[in-house]
């Protein structure tokens, strides 16, 4: 199953089946989809790359004690989910502050 939403800046996110099978852990959960929808739509920070933002990061936190990171890549005229990280270290925020533009 594939799903297409739309990010704060209007970028259309088309968010792959395959990309969720990554974590088995993480897939047993049905709502994984909802999650990872939820945090595209309605972020706490958005990172950037570069003037074209070909490249984007969502944070998130889903429930009382997880964070979710969501990483896309610019495809033609959508962007793509390429992959995530549940519970993200400081430093790779502070990685995502110090290498990104923070676009909200």
């Amino acid at each position: 199953m594939t799903k297409t939403i739309t990010d704060p800046l209007g970028n259309e996110v088309v968010i792959p089946q395959n990309v969720l099978d990554l974590d088995k852990d993480i897939i047993q959960s049905e709502d994984v989809m909802d999650d990872v929808s939820r945090v595209i739509e309605r972020p706490i920070m958005i990172f950037g790359r570069n003037a074209e933002q070909c490249q984007l990061f969502y944070l998130r936190a889903i429930g009382w004690n997880r964070t979710m990171l969501i990483g896309v890549q610019k495809e033609n005229n959508h962007f793509e989910v390429t992959g995530y990280e549940m519970d993200p270290s400081i430093e790779r925020i502070t990685e995502l502050h110090s290498k990104f533009e923070r676009l909200i």
